[in-house]
C-alpha cells in the first residue's frame, strides 16, 4: 500500500446563510471498510444544538477506501507505521484546508476527534496491535494540527460504540417514534434501541440494560476481491460456507449468554443497508417479519434476478446516507457480494439473538428539519467532547 493519501468524495451542505458557529468539530469514524471524516457544528442560538455540515472519506491516491487496519498490518515495521500515520496527517490537513474553503460554517477546527473501531479494536483483542504502534500512530497523524483545537486517537470500546450510536439515534429520531414503532404499547414507542452493523462488528444497545458489540464479521479473504478473488467466487457454495459456518458459530456464543433481545430498535449502518436491499427500508416490520424478506432477498442475489436485487446492484435505491459514497461507487459484483453477506448476517442474527415479535424500522438519516444529520457515534462523541469543554451542557 502507498503511503500518501488524499481526500475525495465529500458530500458538503449547500453554501447558504446559517446560524454562526461557536464550535467545529471534525471527527473520523476509522472502520474496518473506510474513514469517514463527520463535520459538525455548534450554533450560537436556535435549532438543534448540534449540526452536520459536511461528509467526506479519506482515499488512497489510486482510488479505494482508505483501511486505519491495512497501516496497522504485522508485515510494517514501526519506521512504515510512522511515514504511513504521517501521510494520513497529511491527509487530515488537506481535509481542513478544503472543508474551510468549500464549506459556509466551517472554520479551523476546536475538536478534532480520530476513532477506531471493529477492525483495529479486534486486532488489538488479539494482540496483533500494541499500545506502542498505536502512540506512534498518534504521535505522527495528530502532528501539525492547529495549536488550539483539542486532538484525540483512541480505539472506541464496542460497547462505547453501541451506547453512543443510540444517544445519537435519540437526538435525531426521537421526534418520530411513533410512526416509526405503530402499534406498540403506548409510551413505549418513546424508548427504542438501536442495532447497527459494520464490516467487522455488529452493536446492539436496547433502550434498558447494558450496550453490546459482537464481533460479527463480513470479511472473509477466500471470496474478497479486494483480497484477489473472482468477483463470483462468493457464489460458490464451499467458499461460502465457510464463511456462514463461522459467523454461525460466533452468533450460536453469543446466542447461550443473554435472553432474546425486545422491544423497539432502529437498524442503522450496513443493516440499513441489508433492510435495503431486502426491500423494507423506511417500513415498520418485526424480527420474523424481516428474517421472511431477508431469507427471499438472499435467494435473489444468488440467483442474479428479480426485485429489489436488480435495482440494489444497478444502484438506483434510495441508501443511508452514511454509505452512500460506498455505494454509489462500486460495480454490480461488488454490490451483490457484500449486500448478500449483509443480509445473510443480519437475517441470522435477528432469528437467533431477537424475539421475533421485536419491532424494527430502518430510518432516513436526517433530523426532523430533513436537514442531514447522520446517525453515528461520532455525532454523540462530539457533544461529549464539548460537555467536557464547557461548551454544551447536559
Amino acid at each position: 500500500m502507498g503511503c500518501g493519501f488524499s481526500q475525495h468524495g465529500a458530500t458538503v451542505a449547500p453554501k447558504q446563510p446559517r446560524a454562526s458557529t461557536t464550535s467545529t468539530g471534525m471527527l473520523l469514524d476509522c472502520g474496518s471498510g473506510h474513514t469517514s471524516v463527520l463535520w459538525y457544528g455548534l450554533p450560537t442560538e436556535g435549532g438543534l444544538p448540534i449540526r452536520q455540515l459536511r461528509r467526506s472519506k479519506l482515499k488512497l491516491p489510486g482510488g479505494g477506501n482508505f483501511k486505519i487496519t491495512d497501516v496497522f498490518d504485522s508485515n510494517n515495521t514501526n519506521a512504515i507505521l510512522a511515514k504511513q500515520a504521517e501521510a494520513f496527517g497529511t491527509a487530515l490537513r488537506a481535509e481542513i484546508k478544503e472543508a474551510i474553503f468549500t464549506t459556509e460554517d466551517i472554520s479551523s477546527p476546536t475538536v478534532t476527534f480520530v476513532g477506531a473501531t471493529g477492525g483495529l479494536r479486534e486486532a488489538l483483542s488479539a494482540g496483533n496491535v500494541d499500545e506502542d504502534r498505536l502512540e506512534i500512530f498518534r504521535d505522527f497523524a495528530l502532528r501539525g494540527l492547529p495549536a488550539e483545537c483539542r486532538s484525540t486517537f483512541t480505539v472506541i470500546k464496542g460497547e462505547e460504540e453501541a451506547a453512543w450510536e443510540l444517544a445519537a439515534a435519540h437526538i435525531i429520531y426521537g421526534a418520530n417514534s411513533e410512526a416509526m414503532f405503530p402499534g406498540a404499547q403506548v409510551g413505549s414507542t418513546k424508548k427504542f434501541g438501536i442495532f447497527s452493523g459494520g464490516g467487522s462488528s455488529m452493536q446492539v444497545q436496547a433502550s434498558w440494560g447494558p450496550p453490546f458489540s459482537f464481533p460479527f464479521s463480513t470479511w472473509w479473504e477466500e471470496i474478497d476481491e479486494e483480497k484477489g478473488a473472482s468477483a463470483d467466487a462468493w457464489k460458490n457454495d464451499a467458499k461460502w460456507g465457510n464463511w456462514e459456518r463461522a459467523l454461525l458459530a460466533k452468533i450460536g456464543k453469543s446466542e447461550s449468554l443473554r435472553e432474546k433481545f425486545s422491544g423497539n430498535f432502529v437498524l442503522t449502518a450496513m443493516n440499513h443497508v441489508a433492510a435495503t436491499a431486502a426491500g423494507f427500508a423506511e417500513t415498520p416490520i418485526t424480527a420474523e417479519e424481516a428474517v421472511f424478506r431477508l431469507r427471499k432477498a438472499l435467494a435473489q442475489f444468488k440467483g442474479d434476478e428479480g426485485e429489489p436485487y436488480q435495482g440494489f446492484v444497478n444502484g438506483k435505491h434510495s441508501v443511508h446516507p452514511t454509505v452512500l459514497a460506498w455505494y454509489s461507487s462500486q460495480p454490480p459484483s461488488h454490490l451483490a457480494r457484500v449486500g448478500a453477506m449483509h443480509i445473510c448476517r443480519l437475517a441470522h442474527v435477528l432469528e437467533q439473538l431477537f424475539h421475533p415479535k421485536a419491532r424494527l424500522f430502518a430510518p432516513a438519516g436526517t433530523d426532523v428539519t430533513g436537514a442531514r444529520l447522520d446517525c453515528e457515534w461520532t455525532l454523540e462523541a462530539y457533544a461529549r467532547e464539548l460537555r467536557d469543554m464547557g461548551l454544551l451542557s447536559n
